[in-house]
This record gives structure tokens, sequence and C-alpha cells, in this order.
């Protein structure tokens, strides 16, 4: 039986996955618990459960975990679209690994928080925030050249807006799932070096280092686009973290 459950679902998903995790330690004390009926039986001692009523047990078991995982993917569903429409993350290519082009990403990102955080301070919600940010697109783009040409380096820059996929990553106390979000983009070079990750809308990440950073401003209005149970779930504690990861 958890064999045949075992292979009904697609364990590429995370939440399958930790459910499988579950079930196998289901089967691991089934097979404990056979052995224990095995030993009893040989030795004579009185037995209070059947080998029915053990299967029963870890039936009822099973069905429960599947549920509470099905019932757990829904609200996660729920929490990622609650985040995708509300937020506009950040994210800058370097044109390569070594140092000096990393060097290069990081002062483009201070730049263009410095230059468009002002700006969408103004926005209330992520529709305002988008239209500042076409309207701005050229200034962005202009400010990146400049840090360029301020180092002395020539490398093409592309600011782009995009539906892509980003890592989960941890910002002060909240960690944004993986998932697909709203991004704008900025290209360096050939864009194939180390990737640096934010949120531009609410303006997050204020950062002068490597480190980000949180606006307190921008986290308020965060927390009022998000609604509490959505802000409880990405600041939730790791304790326990595989039930609950997206």
């Amino acid at each position: 039986m958890t064999s045949w459950i075992l292979g009904y679902y697609n364990w590429s998903d995370s939440s399958t996955l930790n459910f499988k995790k579950m079930l196998l330690l289901l089967y691991k004390f089934s097979d404990n618990l056979k052995e224990v009926v095995y030993k009893k039986k040989k030795t004579g001692h009185p037995l209070n459960m059947s080998r029915k009523n053990m299967i029963k047990g870890i039936l009822f078991l099973a069905i429960a975990c599947m549920i509470f995982v099905a019932g757990q993917r829904k609200s996660n569903n729920i929490i990622q679209q609650n985040l995708k429409s509300n937020l506009i993350r950040f994210h800058v290519r370097a044109n390569s690994n070594s140092r000096m082009d990393q060097t290069y990403k990081l002062k483009v990102r201070d730049a263009v928080i410095d230059q468009i955080s002002p700006e969408l301070s103004e926005a209330k919600t992520k529709e305002e925030a988008f239209k500042i940010l076409k309207m701005q697109k050229n200034r962005i783009k202009n400010t990146a050249q400049e840090i360029l040409k301020k180092e002395g380096v020539k490398q093409k820059v592309n600011v782009h807006f995009v539906q892509e996929k980003f890592p989960e990553k941890n910002y002060g106390q909240y960690t944004f799932p993986e998932g697909i979000y709203d991004a704008v983009r900025i290209d360096l070079g050939a864009a194939k070096g180390h990737n640096w990750w934010c949120v531009m809308f609410p303006d997050l990440c204020v950062t002068k280092d490597d480190k980000v950073r949180i606006n307190n401003t921008a986290r308020k209005k965060m927390e009022k686009l998000l609604g509490k149970k959505t802000i409880r779930k990405i600041t939730k504690d790791k304790y326990l973290g595989w039930l609950f990861k997206v």
C-alpha cells in the first residue's frame, strides 16, 4: 500500500518530497512494528494490536499526511500568487565572475537604488510602481552606463522588464520563496557573472555593501500590501521548515 502511494506522486515537487519522507518513515515504522508482532507471537506474550488494526493505523496516518500536504500546497500557492501580484523583484547580472566585474555590478546596483527609491516611495501599488519604472527605464540605463564609464569600463547595459524564476532568498527577517516574479533586470556586458537579487517594490533593499538591509518604510508598505497571513508565512522560523517549504 505504501509503495503504491509513493508511486502515485510526482516527487519533483518539494512539498511531495517532504511527504515522501513522512511516508518512508511510516513504512519503516510498519516494518519495525511487524518485527515486534513476530517476536511477541514467537515468545508467546499477549499482543494487543492485531495486524489488521496495525494496517488501519498506518493507512489512517498516511491519509492524514496526504490531506495535510494537499492543504499546505494550496495555502502555499495562494501565498506565492499574492507575492507575485504585489512585488517587483530586482535582478542585476554581472559581466563575469571576475572581482572587478562583481564590484561594478554592486556599484551599478547602489546607484540605481539611490536613483529610483525616492520615485518608487510614492507608488502605492505594483501597477503604479511599474508605470514609474517604465518611465524611468532610460534613466536607469544611463545611470548604469555612467557608473561603468566612470570606472573606465566598456560594457553594454540592457534594462529588461521580465517574468523570471528567482531562487529562495533571505532578506532580514523575510524569506521569499522560489518562484516566478515580475522583475526589472539589468544586464551588464555578457551578463554571465554571479547575480544580485532583491525586491525593487516595495523598495526593501537599502545597501551600501554586499549585505542587504531592510528599508523600514518599505517594510511597512509591504506588510500592508501582502496582509498578515503572507507576512507570517515569509517570516516563519526555519524550525520544521521542511513542512512549509513551497
